[in-house]
């Protein structure tokens, strides 16, 4: 049973799920039988079993199986030990992938305080650090995030060495932050980086090659680089769709982004469809209320803006707002889908409306984003045009002198 138990984990990362879920299961079940329920190694298979549900985009069950395990190893095994601990921080991931990033930043952080610090840290330390990171990432803490991603960046790199792919998740990571900050250069050097470890590691048909191919993707399009990114969209769909089959969250990130690369191209009906056959993926695998899910609607809502249809973005865009204030009030996705709301009414010459979406989020982005940030200056332009309609001369020319000052 051990063995099965060990090949499942190592199908696990080598991103052949199909092949790990028979032997993790088997595992699990010949434990059972020959342990009972009560025993450590049960739990542990419990979680492992837990994680592949997870990257199986089965949450539910994910959530079921690692809560299970995680309050055996704290019964059996000591609440300090480090089965336990990894049965948070599993537990914690599971969160974080569901939108629930209050709970996930606590149960990590719960986990932290028992992994082995500084000179003593672990590879579990290091990963405890990147989970917790992320749920930052996700909350718009940015500068927070950067400072763990590093912690762990330091960790790993001196258990591995350079060109690990531990290292490689966390250049994409702190590639993710500078995307988000708006230093697109900055951004790319840390993905390519990333995707050359990646490639070499695991070779050119691996989900987290393909994993790495959206997130440059995903950069080129800030950039306007479409045919590049269209490039990287394909081949890593094609990858995807090879390893996980039908529905799955993996697909509908790469069909979000297929998305984008029509919208800029104003190519608005292959937009609608992508960013539609995303939603599709995402509420199969997380379900209506995830922030993945106000993505899709906010896309959506874009495209129906750019072809004049107003009733149509605004009501995509409160659908978006609904679901992330739902889940992270303060994050930047949420600011940027209440200005897009604001914007879809600024439209319809619903100014006070438009005003009350805006300026709240101008007054976030003046203080979370490079100065260059183009959702920045959107939020100026709007609010100049919100003051103009408002018949506030004044307030409209300082924010078109904001306007000018800022870099581009």
């Amino acid at each position: 049973m051990f063995m099965r138990w060990v090949l499942g984990d190592i199908y696990q990362k080598l991103g052949k799920l199909d092949q790990a879920e028979p032997l993790l299961n088997s595992a699990l079940q010949e434990r059972r039988q020959a342990l009972g329920s009560s025993d450590r190694k049960v739990a542990e298979s419990e979680v492992a079993l837990g994680l592949l549900r997870k990257e199986q985009g089965r949450f539910d069950e994910a959530e079921k199986l690692i809560r299970s395990g995680m309050s055996t190893l704290q019964k059996v095994d000591s609440a300090s030990s480090v089965a336990y601990a990894r049965s948070l921080v599993a537990l914690g991931s599971v969160l974080e992938t569901r939108g629930k990033y209050d709970e996930a930043k606590d149960v990590l952080e719960a986990a932290l305080k028992l992994q082995p610090k500084n000179a003593e840290a672990t590879a579990d330390s290091a990963e405890n650090l990147a989970e917790l990171a992320n749920v930052h990432f996700y909350k718009g803490a940015y500068d927070l995030s950067e400072s763990y991603n590093r912690q762990a960046f330091d960790i790993y790199r001196r258990l591995y060495g350079e060109e690990h792919p531990a290292v490689a998740q966390i250049l994409n990571n702190l590639g993710a932050i500078e995307t988000n900050r708006g230093n697109y250069a900055a951004s790319e050097r840390y993905y390519r980086h990333a995707l050359t470890i990646t490639e070499a590691w695991y070779g050119s048909d691996h989900p987290e090659t393909a994993a790495n191919l959206t997130a440059i993707a995903q950069q080129l399009g800030y950039e306007k680089r479409d045919a590049e990114a269209m490039v990287s969209l394909q081949r890593a769909l094609v990858i995807q769709k090879h390893v996980n089959g039908g529905m799955s969250a993996t697909v509908a990130s790469t069909l979000n982004q297929l998305g984008l690369v029509a919208f800029n191209a104003k190519q608005y009906d292959a937009a609608r469809s992508y960013f539609t056959q995303a939603m599709d993926h995402w509420r199969a695998t997380v379900g209506d209320q995830h922030p993945f899910i106000a993505i899709a609607y906010s896309n959506i809502g874009s495209v129906c803006l750019d072809q004049k249809d107003y009733a149509c973005a605004e009501k995509n865009y409160r659908e978006a707002v609904r679901r992330l204030d739902a889940s992270s009030k303060d994050s930047v996705n949420a600011v940027i889908a209440h200005l897009k709301l604001g914007r879809s009414l600024l439209r319809q010459n619903r100014f006070k409306d438009a005003e009350s979406e805006t300026l709240p989020a101008y007054q976030y982005l003046v203080k979370h984003v490079a100065a260059d940030n183009g959702f920045l200056r959107a939020s100026r332009k709007d609010l100049a045009a919100i003051n103009d309609g408002l018949h506030r001369s004044d307030q409209a020319t300082r924010y078109r002198a904001e306007l000018k000052a800022s870099p581009i």
